[in-house]
């Protein structure tokens, strides 16, 4: 993270490896050395839980690309095979040869390998004679240290078949078996090029060598990429990364397409950033055939939609050239999917040999699709329609598609064979088929049976308490339930599924989903309501909410209350009334991987003894404070993205407590955390940055630790403390605030100590109006003003800091001043 990711000694992972004396390569997966310059590195992110996390911690679509994802080894020589010297920035060592050094790779079809040209050609080992690669090989699942027997390695042409330096790209070909076969495919080939600051990232590698890792939550594009201009290849990024990284793929964390290639590291404790290089610029420089994901997509990787997506849009190309090389990188980026067979058939149409007679091959391929049954049909008509577009055969199968619609749903609802001792029971509008009403076929149902939900407009809330699955078939925009004066579906079973379905409540004061106990699932839902919550779970209920678009609501998006627990994850959850998620009276969810966006109130308020753990979330555009914690309320809030709300980031109050750790805080109105009124939180590790107004702010009597938080960019002070409050703050670094560092007024208090307070706008510690606080072993330097700056009867305790270094001098004691007694400190 501190240094060039490339294949020297200390930036690369070669230091995993003593030198070796013998001539053979030693490749191996348990990690027995490392580098004693980046000890003090591991072990500082081992007390804070670490950079990154293992791969098995991360959600399955995560998971699923990281298949493709593998380690490459390459063993590097000197024509002579004697050890040579290495200069590194840290001075010099001495490398016997052969040398086994580590990067990251991503499998593409065709048995490629995308990686970091300085994986095979790093310019400190290259200079000091190692020149040859002697053998590579990629290593896939090597997913933990204590189990390797999953692990496939295949060996890897040392021969590059492309190479680019301007975006550190190389392009290498596995050789003697087929990795696609045996892994089941490649990365996805999707991109994704829209690059505005703070976007989060997903990066999946294999940090100094190890078993794979997944850097997520501060991972985003940084704010500084704003500062380079649009035509530019670089990627500045803040996905926590270092040696045995290089050659990552940057991956949109919502879409998980491809954004870049990760090739250097920069960030530091003063800030800094890491680089790698757009993958349109790659791909580009590469031949590579990347594809650009559609616009606006929303929640987990689905290779199958986004390659329905692709050939949709490719059937829309008017240019038959443009369609074809679009069809072509649909079969080629998403083999063996339905998308890639129904692109090569519209392809064999197109090249096939009437091709130079539309209207013949067009009426070839109506002929084909007469000749299947069912909705394959269907979909051979419309390929033919987007083909040929002004065929007489294309108006044929146009007027054939309601004949196809209607046998295809017929077909749909003849009896199938049920799963023992269960039934499916179908539900169409329009009475054909086993019932009209999702009513009429839960009051026929028995425990397991499934019901499904044809598209149509259905009316009219129902109860449920016997475990079954409700879930639509077909487009869920298609079919839709509603209700007033009743919840759409009132849950007490035990367990069950809700799927596929679009379900609103006009009004009234119930809820769309009410899970009155029970561990049901509800998933891949559209769900919106007139009248209270959208989504209730309560009476100790431990439902699972996923995969769900909870919007426009005139209350709350998801309450949970009175002990209830469940996870809310994976939903984007936006446009409501209230609060986007509630918490209360012992509710203890676990709310994760949402996007919670345009709340009117607070995006996630949690009260009257709330509990919860919520990570990883995105929470933007709230009315009031993003995250609110109050009445002796004490969730765990960890690894959130909070940016741009209307009142503070985070908000606690009114005895709130709870643990607030490694969350990004940004560019909120107000404080980007306020503690006021008897609120006792810990607030660790965090990054608490460009608000316009104080980074955090402690008033009305309230406590709480503040420890180990980067702090700065705000417009006031980095902490502001008044009317009693009383916090702890310690080891934070807070810098470049437009006012004070740390502001105490109207009473404020505090114990402050072994902070760092630099470069900002007023003086590092500004005290007045009888505020008093205890001042030891900080670091203030290089502020604008005074170090120390206290008036108006304010007074305070001083021992031990350094206060060299400021503008205007180590102190500014008015005579309106009250008790200042200062021991030890170094002026």
């Amino acid at each position: 993270m501190l240094f060039r990711i490339a294949c020297v000694v200390l930036g690369f992972v070669a230091a995993a490896m003593p030198a070796h004396a013998l001539e053979d390569c030693k490749f191996e997966f348990k990690i027995d050395a490392q580098s004693s310059a980046f000890q003090a590195l591991v072990e500082g992110a081992a007390s804070r839980g670490g950079f990154w996390r293992p791969i098995r911690e991360a959600p399955q679509d995560v998971q699923d690309i990281g298949r493709f994802i593998g380690r490459l080894d390459v063993c590097l020589m000197t024509p002579d095979g004697k050890p040579r010297t290495v200069q590194t920035p840290n001075g010099s060592t001495t490398l016997n040869s052969p040398y086994v050094t580590n990067c990251t790779a991503a499998l593409l079809p065709g048995n490629r390998l995308l990686t970091n040209v300085h994986c095979f050609r790093e310019p400190s080992l290259v200079a000091a004679g190692f020149t040859r690669v002697r053998e590579a090989r990629i290593n896939f699942g090597y997913t933990s240290t204590d189990f390797t027997g999953n692990v496939q390695t295949f060996l890897v042409d040392d021969r590059e078949i492309a190479a680019d330096d301007a975006t550190d790209a190389l392009l290498l070909q596995i050789i003697g078996a087929d990795a696609n076969e045996a892994l089941g495919g490649s990365v996805p080939m999707m991109m994704e090029t829209d690059v505005t600051p703070r976007r989060a990232l997903t990066m999946v590698h294999h940090p100094r060598g190890d078993a794979q890792q997944f850097s997520s939550g501060t991972c985003q594009i940084h704010p500084e990429q704003a500062a380079l201009p649009e035509a530019a290849s670089q990627l500045r990024h803040s996905c926590e990364s270092t040696g045995g990284s290089s050659g990552s793929l940057l991956l949109d964390a919502r879409t998980l397409a491809v954004m870049g290639l990760h090739n250097q590291g920069g960030l530091n404790a003063q800030g800094g950033y890491n680089s790698g290089h757009k993958i349109s610029a790659v791909a580009a420089a590469l031949g590579l055939e990347f594809q650009q994901a559609g616009a606006g997509g929303t929640g987990s990787f689905d290779p199958a939609a986004r390659a329905q997506g692709a050939l949709t849009d490719a059937l829309l190309i008017e240019d038959d050239a443009a369609r074809r090389d679009a069809l072509a990188q649909i079969v080629q980026g998403f083999p063996g999917s339905r998308a890639a067979q129904s692109a090569q058939r519209a392809l064999d149409l197109m090249q096939g040999p009437g091709r130079e007679d539309p209207e013949q091959t067009a009426t070839a391929a109506l002929t084909a699709a007469l000749q299947v049954q069912g909705l394959s049909r269907r979909s051979r008509l419309e390929e033919l329609i987007a083909t040929f577009p002004e065929t007489a055969a294309a108006e044929s199968a146009r007027a054939m598609l309601e004949l196809v619609t209607a046998s295809s749903t017929q077909e749909a609802i003849n009896p199938r064979e049920p799963i023992p001792g269960t039934d499916v029971l179908r539900v169409m509008a329009d009475g054909r088929g086993d019932y009209s009403s999702p009513d009429a076929a839960l009051r026929a149902a028995s425990a397991g049976d499934v019901i499904e939900i044809y598209p149509g407009l259905y009316e009219g809330g129902v109860d449920v308490d016997i475990p079954v699955t409700i879930v639509g078939v077909g487009d869920r925009t298609t079919i839709v339930w509603e209700s007033d004066e009743d919840d759409v579906i009132y849950w007490t079973a035990g367990s069950g599924r809700i799927a596929n379905l679009t379900l609103h409540l006009r009004g009234g004061d119930f809820y769309t989903v009410d899970f009155d106990g029970g561990s049901a699932v509800l998933e891949d839902n559209v769900m919106s309501s007139g009248g209270l919550a959208i989504v209730g779970v309560r009476s100790g209920s431990t439902a699972t909410v996923r995969n769900n678009i909870i919007k426009d609501g005139a209350s709350t998006g998801v309450y949970v209350y009175d002990d209830a627990r469940g996870t809310v994850e994976d939903n984007e959850i936006l446009d409501i009334k209230g609060s986007g998620i509630s918490v209360k009276t012992g509710g203890d969810p676990v709310i994760r991987r949402n996007a919670i966006h345009r709340s009117e109130q607070s995006g996630i308020y949690v009260f009257e003894d709330g509990k919860g753990t919520i990570e990883d979330n995105e929470v933007t555009g709230s009315g009031k404070s993003a995250i609110a914690v109050a009445t002796g309320s004490d969730p765990i809030v960890r690894r959130n993205d909070v940016h741009d709300n209307e009142q503070s980031g985070l908000n606690v109050y009114d005895g709130g407590r709870g643990t607030f750790e490694e969350n990004e805080v940004y560019a909120n109105v107000l404080s980007g955390i306020s503690v006021g009124k008897d609120g006792d939180p810990v607030i660790r590790r965090n990054t608490i940055r460009d608000g316009q107004q104080s980074g955090i702010y402690v008033y009305e009597a309230a406590k709480g630790l503040i420890e180990d938080n980067e702090i700065y960019g705000n417009a006031n002070a980095g902490i502001s403390i008044s009317e009693d409050g009383d916090p702890l703050i310690r080891r934070n670094t807070i810098r470049d605030n437009g006012q004070s560092g740390v502001s105490l007024f109207e009473g404020g208090k505090g114990t402050i100590e072994d902070n760092e307070i630099t470069g900002n706008g007023g003086a590092g510690i500004s005290a007045r109006e009888k505020s008093h606080a205890v001042v030891r072993g900080n670091t203030i330097t290089g502020n604008a003003y005074e170090a120390v700056w206290i008036y108006k009867e304010a007074g305070g305790q001083f021992e031990d800091n350094d206060l060299r270094g400021n503008e205007r001098g180590a102190w500014d004691i008015e005579s309106s001043a009250g008790s200042v007694i200062r021991s030890g400190n170094r002026e």
